[in-house]
């Protein structure tokens, strides 16, 4: 398992982990509080804002069929969302939502986000997912030039 560095990285992997397991169990609450609660609770894991954890999670419910709509847009071509193994599109969606709607460095969520990818995956996927995301925060950052509405309020 990922050893975070600190207490958000581990609220970014938490909000990760819950929304994955969210698909799974009808109660998506159940699943935040079942990773707070028990999955962090183990000694020797660094515990979760779990403030920002909510907050991460807040974002990605409001936001992730942008996110879903700019992923489904910037995957390589003959590629679409249903290809993709459910853990990696939620590590993803999660990684997007940051991106485009908080004002975090690009550099932060690269490097964040690529860590839990490396995670559960090898570096063909690291890889991938580093590609998608460039992409997209290409993208995100052209449509601020531009001054389109609905990113990074």
């Amino acid at each position: 398992m990922l050893k975070p560095q600190s207490a958000k990285t581990t609220a970014r992997l938490g909000a990760v982990m819950a929304t994955y397991a969210s698909r799974f169990d009808v109660d998506a609450n159940t699943s935040q509080e079942y990773i707070l609660d028990t999955i962090f609770a183990e000694e020797g894991v660094w515990a979760p804002n779990k403030n920002y954890m909510r907050h991460r999670l807040g974002l990605y419910e409001e936001h992730h069929p942008q996110a879903h709509a700019l992923l489904e847009k910037h995957l390589p071509a003959k590629w679409n969302v249903s290809r993709l193994e459910q853990m990696l599109y939620v590590i993803l969606l999660h990684a997007i939502v940051e991106i485009a709607f908080e004002k975090t460095p690009l550099g932060v969520v690269f490097d964040e986000y690529l860590e839990i990818v490396a995670a559960y995956y090898g570096d063909r996927e690291v890889s991938f997912a580093h590609g998608v995301l460039q992409d997209i925060a290409r993208d995100v950052r052209e449509g601020l030039q531009k001054n389109e509405p609905g990113m990074q309020n």
